[in-house]
């Protein structure tokens, strides 16, 4: 039976904060098997050595000659956190079908795919000054701010270490791992079931997404990295709110995620001189002009989405 094209039902749960409560136990419950799920992937590749697995797991970038390994843990995780965990909720405790989150496009669907490939490559100027500004946020606790600067140079340790690909198919795995994957698994998440839940819950879908967005960018344990992907979280749910498709979102996360991971590849390998791991700041012009466009894209996907 297709899921996704089934006709939609109507749902046996009432909207609820108790509904909010499911889907966090759900999502607690979908951390354990996720990390239950990348070692079972690791298993063959490591002669079923539990205790290397679990090394692996604690210092990837220790083990550079199991980076691959590393990589398909990672998309074990993602699949069965994000994707396993959105699924049983719409499909186990709301009873909703899938294509209540993919709302007919029609023709306008190319138009939309367009302007949101274009918004993605024009924010991006806008979200790297972002990223400048979070990271030059000082906190009057030394050790809490100690602390937290730890936690996000190993983070970069961590990204530099699975963005550093040995051969173009291990980059295209990457691709699948970091862009691909997250795309589906974070928007059905944080799109479709959370700011949709939110939306519902309080009766403002503009509350919603601003919250939502928060809650995404709080969710990869990065403070000096919260503001711009809570920016970033704001624009997808505007994607999704205004075109009723997670399909735009999905496109806009891939664009994102993709495009930045492509750059570093092309640069590792010698096609570009550009290395985005380097660049400290965007020029104060290029990001007002960024987010000028942006938000005539952003104002033209409205119009396109709201067309008959």
């Amino acid at each position: 039976m297709d899921i996704l094209n089934s006709p939609p039902q109507k749902s046996q749960k009432p909207v609820n904060f108790s509904s909010l409560l499911v889907l966090v136990g759900m999502g607690v419950a979908g951390l354990f098997i996720s990390q239950f799920a990348a070692f079972v992937v690791a298993m063959p590749f490591c002669n079923f050595d539990i205790g290397l697995i679990s090394a692996i797991a604690a210092a990837p970038d220790a083990y550079p000659d199991y980076k691959t390994v590393v990589l398909l843990m990672q998309g074990a995780s993602s699949i069965f956190l994000f994707i396993g965990t959105s699924l049983l909720f719409i499909l186990g405790y709301r009873s909703e079908a899938l294509s209540e989150y993919f709302e007919p496009l029609a023709q306008k669907g190319l138009g939309l795919a367009l302007v949101t490939v274009v918004l993605m490559l024009m924010f991006m100027p806008f979200s790297g000054m972002l990223v400048g500004l979070n990271e030059g946020i000082d906190l009057p606790d030394s050790q809490f701010e100690t602390m937290l600067r730890a936690m996000e140079d190993r983070l970069k340790e961590l990204t530099l270490f699975l963005t550093q690909f040995d051969s173009f198919g291990q980059y295209l795995l990457g691709l699948v791992i970091v862009a691909v994957i997250p795309a589906i698994g974070e928007e059905l998440l944080f799109r479709g079931v959370l700011q949709r839940l939110l939306s519902r819950l309080l009766k403002n879908s503009h509350v919603a997404i601003w919250l939502t967005a928060f809650l995404f960018g709080a969710f990869h344990f990065q403070f000096y990295g919260v503001i711009p992907r809570m920016m970033l979280g704001v624009l997808f749910g505007y994607l999704f709110l205004w075109s009723g498709n997670l399909k735009l979102p999905i496109l806009a996360h891939f664009i994102n995620n993709g495009f930045t991971l492509t750059m570093l590849y092309l640069y590792q390998i010698g096609v570009v001189e550009t290395n985005l791991e380097e660049v400290e700041h965007v020029p104060w012009l290029y990001a007002f002009l960024s987010l000028a466009v942006s938000a005539v894209l952003l104002w033209q996907f409205k119009k396109i989405a709201h067309s008959k």
